[in-house]
């Protein structure tokens, strides 16, 4: 595989994010982690074989979750997705909102969350599999990635349901001696991408 080609598919799925501000205004770590995908990708159809998913580790805070709350919404080291747009964190096996990003909030319509379970600030997601996704990562402490995944809602509280499609990582946050804190939840809204 040449730099070349490496290149070129970085920069096609680059391309693909529907909030796309051109390549070459990008900072070089974003532009190196779609360049570390675009090697996955060819080195798997070089091989003709599937990629093999990658094993992600729970993240690991060394005391109160509150306490690490500003690195978990900041920090791109810890992201999975070569780019993700929301990020929230969710306290306990009721996975109740302990923070959100401004495009967390934006994605989901601006409502109160803060304080609230996942279930009780979304009942339109019953029977969708998104409950039952959180509950098995908190519990197995696996992390899940779903690519294009269809998710219907509210995006305004009391208005219509909504089909959306979505790029969604839930990872498993441990405390230092390996218990059960919370998830970390990263994203990206994919809905005008996959209308094209």
């Amino acid at each position: 595989m040449t730099g070349d080609e490496v290149e070129a598919v970085a920069r096609a799925l680059y391309e693909t994010l529907e909030d796309a501000r051109g390549w070459a205004r990008e900072p070089e770590r974003l532009k190196q982690q779609f360049r570390k995908c675009a090697r996955a990708a060819i080195g798997a159809i070089d091989e003709d074989e599937a990629p093999i998913p990658p094993v992600i580790e729970p993240l690991r805070v060394s005391g109160p979750l509150e306490a690490f709350l500003g690195y978990l919404m900041e920090a791109q080291e810890i992201s999975i997705l070569p780019v993700s747009s929301f990020r929230a964190v969710l306290r306990g096996p009721e996975h109740i909102y302990e923070a959100a990003n401004d495009d967390y909030f934006k994605f989901v319509g601006h409502r109160d969350l803060f304080d609230m379970s996942v279930r009780d600030a979304f009942p339109d997601l019953a029977g969708q599999g998104y409950f039952e996704l959180l509950d098995h990562v908190f519990a197995t402490k696996q992390a899940f990635i779903g690519e294009m995944m269809p998710l219907t809602f509210q995006s305004k509280p009391g208005g219509l349901l909504e089909e959306r499609y979505i790029d969604l990582v839930y990872r498993p946050i441990e405390g230092a001696n390996g218990e059960a804190l919370g998830l970390f939840v990263e994203g990206c809204d994919r809905t005008r991408w996959a209308r094209t």
